[in-house]
């Protein structure tokens, strides 16, 4: 059989628009309600996740905030401050000499027969004061006394009290010296 058309071809052309018309709108529908039915699930994931983004930008303007309002002149003088406490610091252990250089020098001056009962340096003083007994009588504390003054950690070694006393059937003289430290040197490593 045989079809013949006898509507014209604009009305044909209309029903072809009309027919792709549906199409594309059946096919964005479809596509809708997958988008929705996917997307749905995913709001109650993405509910907290904004919550939390929302927190964070309050966070972040309250510490923009905050950091606009530090001046800089005070940071400038707070970091100044700082570098002078570390000056001080810095000046402190390096003309101090440190007490295991003291104890080296001390000991290596010791003479055979000398042996030491105190060693005293009050904190902000330069002063050292050592007491001791030697059994060499006054020989062992002047020879103790010069190879202080020998050392270079001391100057101005003096006495200042000797006497004698027995220590079991022996008689040894007790002394008790007074030195001042020297300086350590800038750069120099007092430990």
């Amino acid at each position: 059989m045989i079809k013949v058309n006898l509507l014209p071809k604009f009305i044909l052309e209309r029903r072809k628009r009309g027919a792709f018309a549906i199409f594309i709108s059946l096919c964005a529908g479809l596509a809708i309600l997958i988008c929705v039915f996917l997307l749905l699930p995913l709001r109650a994931e993405l509910a907290p996740v904004a919550r939390e983004l929302h927190s964070v930008k309050k966070l972040s303007e309250e510490y923009q905030s905050k950091f606009r309002n530090l001046k800089r002149d005070e940071l400038k003088e707070k970091e100044a401050q700082l570098k002078s406490y570390l000056e001080a610091l810095l000046d402190l252990t390096n003309y101090q000499p440190s007490w295991s250089l003291i104890l080296y020098e001390v000991s290596k001056g010791l003479p055979e027969g000398v042996w030491l009962t105190e060693i005293t340096k009050p904190i902000a003083d330069e002063i050292l004061t050592i007491q001791g007994n030697s059994l060499d009588r006054t020989r062992g504390v002047i020879e103790f006394m010069e190879n202080l003054n020998k050392a270079s950690l001391f100057k101005d070694v003096s006495f200042s009290n000797m006497s004698k006393k027995m220590v079991g059937e022996v008689e040894v003289t007790e002394f008790k010296l007074i030195c001042k430290l020297q300086e350590a040197h800038p750069g120099k490593e007092s430990g």
